[in-house]
C-alpha cells in the first residue's frame, strides 16, 4: 500500500476546501505525522479519547525556547500558556467572566442596532464583499466594546486593525517576538500602549477586557509588560478573526439554503439551532494542540513526550459517526453530542455566537435578493489559525 502523503493543513486547495483531505485521512490515516511535524487527530471518538487521556495536557513541556531560532515555537509556547486553564493567572481565567454569553447580553441590543445601520447601508444592485462591508465593520465594533476603547479613538483602532486585516498570527509571533522594532505594528503598539496607560492612570473600575488583563494584585498576579502584548494580540487574533470568519462561513451555507426555504430566524430557539449547524458545518476554529507529557501509544504509533498534537475540529464535526450526512447542511439538525469545540477551552466560542445570533437575522432578510460569486470567494491564508473567507462578493438582483 503506497505511502498516505503528508498533510499540510495552510496549502491552498487545503484552506479553500479542507473536507476532502479530512475524509480520506480519517479514513485512511486516523493518527497523522504531518507537513507541519505534529500529529494530526481527524476523528471525534479519537478527538475524545486524547481529551481524556492522562498523557495529554494543554501545557507544554519546554517553557525556553531560542525565540530567533525557533520563532514559531517560541509563539505557540508563549499561546499554549496564555490558553493555559490550570494557572489562575493566566489570561483566559482574566477574561472568562466577561466573555460568557450572559455577560455578553448586555451589548447583543447594541450588536444588533449596529447590524441594522450596516445592513441599510448595503447598495441595492451591483456586487457588494460581505466582508468588507458588513462583517468586518460589525467585528471590529464589537472588539472595540470589548476592549473599552474610547469613542476619540475607534476611527484610529478600526484604521489599524483594518490594514492588519488577516495578519494577526505573524504580529503573535511568526517572525520573533513583539517590540517596537517591528515597525509594521508601530500604530497598533503605540495605540494599545495609551490605552493602558489611560486606563491605569485613571483607574477605571469598568468591565472591559482590557480592564481584566490589567487586573491589579489583589485580583490576581500582575501582568508583566511583555505578556500584556502578547495577550492583546491573542485576544485581537481571536476575537476579530475567529468572529469574522465563524460570520463568513456561516452565511455561506446560508445563502444557497435560504434561496430555496425560508428561515424563521426571528424565533431565537430556530437561530440558535441554525447557528449551531453552520458551526459544525464549517467552523472557524479547525485545530486545537495538545502536548504529550509523556510516551504513549496510539493507533500503533508512538507518540513522545514533547510532541504535539492537534486535534481536527473540522474533521470531527465532519465525521459520519457524530453526524449522519455530515456533508450535508441541516439547519433543524439534532445533534446526539456537543460540537468537539465546546469541549475545548476557546474562549470567544460564546462571543461568536452572541454576535450571529443578532448579525444573521439582520442579514439574512436583505441575502434573498443576492447570489453568491462564487469564483470571487477568496480564502484565509496560512498566516491566521483561523478558517475562513477573506472576501465574500454577492451580486445582488431586484427578483425576490
Amino acid at each position: 500500500m503506497p505511502q498516505t502523503p503528508l498533510f499540510h493543513p495552510f496549502l491552498p486547495d487545503a484552506l479553500k476546501n479542507p473536507y476532502p483531505f479530512y475524509n480520506r485521512f480519517r479514513e485512511d490515516d486516523p493518527l497523522h505525522w504531518s507537513a507541519l511535524e505534529c500529529w494530526m487527530v481527524f476523528g471525534n471518538e479519537d478527538i475524545h479519547r486524547f481529551l481524556n487521556h492522562d498523557r495529554f495536557s494543554l501545557e507544554p513541556i519546554f517553557t525556553e525556547v531560542d525565540e530567533e531560532a525557533m520563532p514559531f515555537e517560541a509563539a505557540c509556547n508563549r499561546w499554549y500558556r496564555l490558553i493555559n486553564p490550570v494557572q489562575k493567572s493566566y489570561f483566559r481565567q482574566r477574561l472568562d467572566h466577561i466573555l460568557t454569553e450572559s455577560s455578553l447580553q448586555k451589548y447583543a441590543g447594541l450588536w444588533r442596532d449596529e447590524a441594522e445601520r450596516l445592513a441599510a447601508a448595503l447598495p441595492e444592485w451591483g456586487i457588494s464583499d460581505l466582508m468588507a462591508r458588513f462583517i468586518k465593520p460589525l467585528v471590529l465594533g464589537v472588539v472595540a466594546d470589548l476592549l473599552g476603547v474610547p469613542e476619540t479613538m475607534r476611527f484610529r483602532f478600526r484604521s489599524i486593525l483594518t490594514e492588519l486585516d488577516g495578519r494577526l498570527f505573524e504580529l503573535a509571533g511568526m517572525g520573533g517576538r513583539i517590540s517596537s522594532k517591528n515597525l509594521i505594528f508601530g500604530d497598533l503598539l503605540r495605540m494599545y500602549l495609551e490605552l493602558v496607560s489611560a486606563k491605569q492612570l485613571r483607574n477605571t473600575g469598568g468591565e472591559d477586557a482590557l480592564t481584566a488583563l490589567l487586573a491589579s494584585p489583589e485580583q490576581g498576579d500582575p501582568v508583566a509588560e511583555e505578556d500584556l502584548v502578547d495577550m492583546l494580540v491573542f485576544l485581537l487574533h481571536t476575537l476579530t478573526e475567529n468572529s469574522a470568519h465563524g460570520l463568513g462561513n456561516a452565511l455561506i451555507p446560508l445563502i444557497h439554503y435560504h434561496q430555496e426555504q425560508d428561515l424563521a430566524l426571528d424565533d431565537p430557539a430556530v437561530m440558535r439551532a441554525t447557528f449551531e449547524e453552520c458551526l459544525r458545518y464549517d467552523s472557524p476554529v479547525q485545530f486545537f494542540p495538545l502536548m504529550a507529557h509523556e510516551d504513549v501509544m496510539l493507533h500503533g504509533k508512538a507518540v513522545h513526550r514533547g510532541q504535539s498534537v492537534w486535534l481536527c475540529l473540522g474533521a470531527a464535526h465532519r465525521d459520519p459517526a457524530f453526524a449522519e450526512n455530515p456533508d450535508t447542511f441541516q439547519p433543524d439538525r439534532t445533534l446526539k453530542q456537543p460540537l468537539a469545540l465546546d469541549l475545548l477551552p476557546i474562549i470567544d466560542k460564546d462571543l461568536l455566537r452572541v454576535i450571529a445570533h443578532q448579525a444573521i437575522p439582520v442579514i439574512l432578510p436583505r441575502l434573498k435578493k443576492a447570489k453568491l460569486v462564487a469564483e470571487g470567494v477568496s480564502w484565509q491564508t496560512g498566516s491566521s489559525l483561523a478558517r475562513g473567507p477573506r472576501t465574500l462578493p454577492v451580486r445582488w438582483s431586484e427578483q425576490s
